[in-house]
Formats: C-alpha cells, sequence, structure tokens
C-alpha cells in the first residue's frame, strides 16, 4: 500500500494521520494502527481504507496499488498538456503535475512521467478526465 509514501510525502506524522482518520470515521485509529498498515502487517477494515483515501484525496484503487490514476476531490477539472523539454507533461489547473500509466519517455526521480508526443499526452489527458 501507498499509505507511507503518501504521509512523508505531505509531511504527516502517524499521529497526524491517525487523528485525520480519527476525525474522518468518528471512530479512534491510533498510530500503531497506521504502522501496521503501512507495513502490511495488518490491512484496514474498508471503511478505515476509505477514510485514508479521503485525508489524501486518492482513490482506494491507487491506495492498494492497483491504479496509478490519482485523484483528488480538490482539483480542477480542466487538465493541461505542457511541454517539458522534449516531451510533455499533464498538469491540473492548481499546477500539480498527474503521474499517470501509459506511453512514456522517461521518468523523473518525483515520478512524472514524460510523454513523448502530444498525442500520447492527450489520450492519457482524456483517460483522467473520464476517471475524474
Amino acid at each position: 500500500m501507498r499509505i507511507r509514501e503518501l504521509r512523508q510525502k505531505r509531511s504527516m506524522t502517524l499521529q497526524d494521520l491517525a487523528f485525520e482518520v480519527t476525525d474522518r470515521l468518528n471512530k479512534e485509529v491510533s498510530s500503531v494502527s497506521i504502522t501496521y498498515y503501512e507495513s502490511g502487517k495488518r490491512d484496514p477494515k474498508i471503511e478505515t481504507l476509505i477514510a485514508i483515501a479521503d485525508v489524501f484525496g486518492v482513490t482506494t484503487d491507487y491506495l492498494l496499488g492497483k491504479s496509478n490514476f490519482v485523484r483528488s476531490k480538490d482539483i480542477s477539472m480542466e487538465i493541461r498538456i505542457v511541454q517539458s523539454g522534449n516531451g510533455y507533461v499533464l498538469i491540473n489547473g492548481k499546477n500539480e503535475v498527474y503521474t499517470v500509466v501509459g506511453s512514456w519517455r522517461k521518468t523523473n526521480q518525483d515520478g512524472v512521467l514524460t510523454f513523448s508526443t502530444r498525442k500520447q499526452a492527450e489520450s492519457a489527458r482524456k483517460r483522467l478526465m473520464a476517471n475524474e
């Protein structure tokens, strides 16, 4: 699962995430439980998984590693294609770069997929728009 990755990317502590999940569930979730989820020693109940996904603004499929489509309820529906070097990347209205599964030329250290052609980027943009 990608919980640790998302938590660290947002500079959240285990306690921060536990507090956020507890707040959404109206039921206590401890930082120890979060540790177990991150390490794979325990699977969260479905309602906990949904709450964690809600905290990060991603789908449960993304959390489980079943999809690389990241969806946030707070993003703009506009997804632009921007030329970057010799390729193209997709960004939304808040200038957040999407990581997209598809045909790509290279992946940089931030996990941003750069598409070789505008046509490939446009195809990925359409898939994202359909999933939002």
